[in-house]
C-alpha cells in the first residue's frame, strides 16, 4: 500500500443545493413568510442530480487504489487509507432529522428505491428486504452523524446557525478550515463562508 493521502473536506448545503425546493419556496419569499407550510412541503423536494452524483464521486473515490493491478477487494464504501469527508449544514430544524437522512440517503440511493422504500427500510419495515436491514440502519448513523441541524425554536438567521456549525465541527472533528470547500446557494450564508476566508461554490441564486 502507497503513503497515505489526506482526503478533503466538504460542506452540503441542502434546501437549495442538495435538493431542489422551487416547488415551495413561494411561502418564503417575499415579507410575509409561511415557514409551516414551508416544512410540510418537503417530502416533495426532488434531488439536484448534478450535485449529488458531484458528491458521490467525492465520498467513493479511492486513490490509494489508483495503482494497483486489481480492485476485486475493493467495495464502493471502502476507501483504505483515503476518504473525503462530507458534511451535510441545513438550516432545517432537529424535528426534521428523518425525514432530512431519508431524502440524502435516497439522493444517493433513488435509482433502486423510492423515498418511502427508503423509509421502510430503516425502520424495518421492508419484509422482503429485511436481510438489509443493518446495512440501512449503519448508512442511517453515519449519515445523521454528519447531518447538522438548528435546534428547535432557534429562530436566528441561517448564516449565524451555519458559523456556529461549523466551529462546532472544527473541535469536534479536527476539520482544517484550509481543507474544506462549502456547496451552498443562499446568498447571506455563502457572504458569511466566503467573509470567512473558505471556499464556497454557489449552486444558485438564492435570494430569500
Amino acid at each position: 500500500m502507497g503513503k497515505a493521502i489526506q482526503g478533503m473536506d466538504f460542506i452540503c448545503d441542502i434546501d437549495g443545493t442538495l435538493m431542489n425546493i422551487d416547488h415551495r419556496r413561494h411561502f418564503v419569499e417575499g415579507d410575509k413568510k409561511d415557514w409551516k407550510s414551508f416544512e410540510e412541503n418537503i417530502k416533495y423536494d426532488t434531488v439536484n442530480k448534478q450535485l449529488n452524483n458531484l458528491i458521490n464521486l467525492i465520498e467513493h473515490i479511492r486513490w490509494d487504489r489508483f495503482e494497483e493491478e486489481t480492485y476485486d477487494d475493493v467495495t464502493d464504501f471502502d476507501v483504505g487509507n483515503f476518504k473525503n469527508s462530507v458534511y451535510y449544514f441545513s438550516g432545517r430544524s432537529e424535528k426534521l432529522r428523518e425525514i432530512t437522512v431519508v431524502q440524502i440517503l435516497y439522493a444517493t440511493f433513488r435509482e433502486q428505491y423510492s423515498l418511502d422504500e427508503i423509509f421502510k427500510l430503516i425502520k424495518n419495515e421492508a419484509t422482503d428486504l429485511d436481510e438489509n436491514y443493518k446495512l440501512w440502519t449503519h448508512f442511517y448513523r453515519q449519515t445523521s452523524n454528519n447531518l447538522f441541524l438548528r435546534a428547535d425554536k432557534d429562530y436566528r438567521e441561517d448564516s449565524i446557525v451555519k458559523s456556529e456549525m461549523l466551529d462546532k465541527l472544527i473541535k469536534t472533528e479536527m476539520v482544517n478550515e484550509d481543507n474544506l470547500i462549502i456547496f451552498d446557494d443562499r446568498q447571506s450564508v455563502v457572504d458569511m463562508w466566503r467573509s470567512r476566508g473558505l471556499t464556497c461554490f454557489q449552486v444558485a441564486k438564492g435570494d430569500f
